[in-house]
């Protein structure tokens, strides 16, 4: 849906915060961030995107049955001071917040009371709302066609306000859930690019000639993460919580095989982590 709906920033290929939907942002005070909009913007629907489309996202987000709050998690208030200006209030300074507002995407607020979308659907109930299958936003693709679970139609949207890199203009997702067939329609044309890779093809469509693998690390490092602090452990076996032994953790850590793990479960395509920040997050740094 990112492609469909922005934010007021977004990552550029370096994962650097650059402007999107806001031109540019600056401190009124330690507390307060003032985002200037760009104009002229047009959602798919032809309305036009002002700063009572921000205040609406952010009331919206926050509704407690939804699941995107985090991302403004801090922000004690959005203040419009004009039609494209808007006052970010903070509880506190926070330095994370340009990297938080990447996943804060701005919906049309006349679009979503027009169809009764002012609330976010309450996934636990199983509710389902019109903005649950359908689209309004102002990021390069639109979406055509949507049939849940079998295809995702998406076209260029001609009035984006940036410029679309490549040359693609129309996109067809299909999922397909089994990795076989998957990987058989890529081999036998039927689809052109795929992702999620089995572990064990990896190799062969290196060497298939008419296709590119391009890889890299994830954002995500896997990990063991063990209770500190309790006294007592709390599941099987009962009694003083040896986790808190750093003599334990160590065997713990000692007792895994990394580079078996990296050579003959994940085929040489895992890098052994001795920091949970991946490569590509802001935090990570190779001398560790």
């Amino acid at each position: 849906m990112g492609h469909t709906y922005e934010g007021l920033v977004r990552y550029d290929k370096n994962y650097k915060v650059e402007p999107a939907l806001a031109t540019s942002w600056s401190n009124v005070n330690p507390t307060t961030v003032r985002f200037n909009l760009r104009k002229n913007i047009k959602f798919n629907d032809g309305s036009a995107f002002t700063a009572d489309d921000v205040v609406f996202s952010f009331d919206r987000i926050r509704q407690p049955q939804g699941t995107m709050g985090i991302y403004v998690s801090g922000v004690k208030e959005m203040k419009k001071v004009d039609d494209h200006t808007v006052d970010v209030i903070l509880d506190k300074p926070n330095p994370t917040l340009l990297n938080n507002f990447t996943t804060f995407y701005i919906m049309s607020k006349s679009w979503s009371i027009k169809n009764k979308s002012e609330k976010v659907q309450d996934y636990k109930a199983k509710e389902v709302t019109f903005a649950s299958n359908n689209t309004n936003g102002t990021g390069p693709y639109v979406i055509k066609e949507w049939q849940p679970d079998q295809r995702l139609v998406m076209t260029a949207n001609k009035a984006w306000w940036d410029k679309l890199q490549g040359n693609v203009t129309d996109v067809v997702y299909t999922p397909i859930k089994s990795d076989p067939t998957r990987i058989a329609a890529l081999l036998a044309g039927n689809v052109d690019t795929v992702t999620d890779l089995p572990t064990q093809d990896v190799a062969r469509l290196r060497n298939t000639q008419a296709l590119s693998v391009l890889d890299g690390p994830e954002v995500r490092t896997m990990f063991l993460s063990l209770d500190l602090g309790s006294d007592e452990l709390k599941y099987g076996q009962k009694g003083p919580n040896v986790f808190k032994d750093v003599r334990v953790r160590k065997a713990l850590s000692m007792s895994i095989d990394r580079a078996a793990i990296q050579r003959s479960i994940m085929r040489g395509l895992s890098l052994p982590a001795s920091i949970i920040v991946a490569p590509g997050v802001n935090g990570y740094t190779s001398d560790l």
